[in-house]
């Protein structure tokens, strides 16, 4: 499901990194394992709320052994993120056994934009992975956005965070 709103996209695609100019990588491996993830990043204009940093356990929802990963705080809940307003593009990727819900929201709280990622329509579905969730990636145009909620049935790990900041 996609909701388009102006200036707000999302896609879904395989695990590919954007090249690292304009983009900027979020530090994860700077984080320790079971850390609370809130402000540290506020120097990239992203702030986190309900998210730990976790090196999973389950080898299902590992990117590689011993990468930090940032997971939901709460079993079965989602995570909030908040942006700067130089933040205009998010690329993320995730690990996930169901779908991943995608809310975008402005600065006065209302929806702009809504996706779902559908396991089922992807070239890595669990039935073609031997039942194993396999790294997607999703990007976001996020300009008229000021909070990106992360939400799924079931627990995920975002495996990298890339941001691209507006042109000064």
């Amino acid at each position: 499901m996609h909701t388009p709103a102006i200036g707000t996209t999302a896609t879904i695609h395989r695990s590919v990194i954007p090249e690292v100019s304009p983009w900027q990588r979020l530090p994860l491996q700077q984080l320790t394992n079971y850390e609370r993830i809130d402000h540290q990043f506020s120097g990239h204009q992203v702030w986190f709320e309900s998210a730990i940093a976790l090196r999973p356990s389950n080898p299902a929802f590992q990117a590689r052994e011993s990468t930090l990963t940032l997971m939901s705080q709460a079993r079965d809940t989602g995570l909030k993120v908040t942006l700067g307003e130089a933040i205009t593009e998010i690329d993320f990727g995730f690990i996930s056994s169901a779908p991943l819900t995608i809310s975008c929201l402005d600065a006065q709280g209302h929806c702009v934009a809504l996706w779902q990622a559908d396991l089922d329509a992807q070239p890595t579905t669990l039935t073609k992975t031997a039942g194993r969730p396999m790294a997607q990636g999703v990007s976001l145009d996020t300009r008229g956005t000021k909070t990106v909620r992360i939400d799924s049935r079931a627990p995920f790990v975002l495996t990298r965070f890339w941001i691209k900041q507006a042109a000064d």
